[in-house]
């Protein structure tokens, strides 16, 4: 009975070996990928739009990540060689660098030198397919805005403290689910009686931090607009640990973590919804003492054009409306 059951499994064997392996999961990405014919014939008129989609398929193709980066040079050479460029090689690196640069683009760099290079980020590509999706707001969701209501009032206070005109614009519809911030801040320099450089500081606003992965991508969003943006959620008063994920993402996206302390019971009913009018009076009055700056973000200019479209959405379209915001009434000029 033993030799019997020892032939089987030698034949088993033997049928096993004779079948071809199954490919790993990169090794199917890589069969089921474009071929550079195919990716040369699809590449945008567009330059610099051009390198990005040649870039993502090679470094996809080749598993470029964080973990494994290519130089700048060494990614051109790779892409000229496949006639996936034709742009100059200054012109490749100044595109490459600003794409790495660019929160909704998928190409990510890591340190500098001979060590640093770039790669694909997936966590980025998860930011380009929320964008693109934008669902419609659901039960939950409402509810959950309702709840995020009670920090406004702290946040838009520490805003002010930083120099900004500030005021709750959750209620902003024409911009899309992920393109309006549930607080604004705007900062104008007054040059020549017109307001030709503004800075504009958005925060996206949570109750807790069960979903950050998530949530953390709706204030990366805002960065088109914004030459500040935030992500704050509240937390119990003397809880200091975040996420460690959260200072990768902060860096990353150059998007600044708040946190708005609140008394632990407080919290509970908040996260519950079981406010009662006297804690809803509580909230209000809280100062922007209770708001802490985890993450300090990474400042960075907005073509004025981009942001003149954000201040429509705002209703601001004349320097009047500007200099009365936000106590102008919503679409005054």
């Amino acid at each position: 009975m033993a030799k019997s059951n020892t032939k089987r499994s030698d034949a088993q064997s033997r049928n096993n070996a004779s079948r071809p392996k199954q490919p790993t999961d990169f090794a199917l990405k890589q069969h089921d990928a474009p071929s550079a014919g195919d990716v040369r014939k699809d590449l945008p008129e567009d330059g610099r739009k051009a390198v990005e989609e040649a870039a993502k398929w090679y470094l996809r193709k080749n598993n470029h990540t964080s973990e494994n980066v290519i130089q700048s040079v060494q990614l051109f050479e790779a892409l000229k060689k496949d006639d996936l460029v034709t742009v100059s090689e200054s012109t490749f690196k100044q595109y490459i660098s600003e794409l790495a640069n660019d929160p909704t683009s998928a190409i990510a760099c890591r340190g500098r030198g001979r060590t640093g290079g770039y790669y694909v980020s997936n966590a980025t590509e998860t930011l380009a397919e929320q964008l693109e999706a934008t669902p419609a707001m659901s039960e939950d969701d409402r509810s959950n805005q309702k709840r995020e209501q009670h920090l406004y009032s702290p946040l838009i206070k520490w805003l002010r403290t930083q120099g900004f005109k500030a005021s709750d614009t959750s209620g902003m519809k024409s911009n899309g689910r992920w393109g309006n911030p549930d607080v604004t801040g705007i900062e104008r320099t007054n040059a020549l009686g017109s307001y030709k450089e503004i800075s504009i500081a958005t925060i996206e606003a949570k109750v807790g931090m069960d979903q950050y992965e998530t949530d953390f991508f709706q204030a990366v969003s805002h960065t088109r607009f914004a030459n500040r943006a935030y992500f704050a959620f509240a937390i119990p008063e003397g809880i200091n640990k975040v996420p460690r994920e959260l200072r990768h993402y902060s860096e990353r996206f150059g998007v600044g973590v708040l946190v708005v302390e609140i008394p632990d019971e407080l919290y509970y009913s908040l996260t519950k919804d079981k406010l009662t009018i006297d804690d809803k009076k509580f909230l209000g009055e809280l100062d922007e003492d209770a708001v802490r700056e985890v993450f300090s973000p990474t400042p960075r200019p907005v073509p004025l054009k981009i942001q003149e479209v954000f201040l429509q959405a705002l209703g601001i379209e004349t320097d009047d409306a500007l200099l009365t915001w936000p106590y102008a009434p919503h679409g005054a000029s």
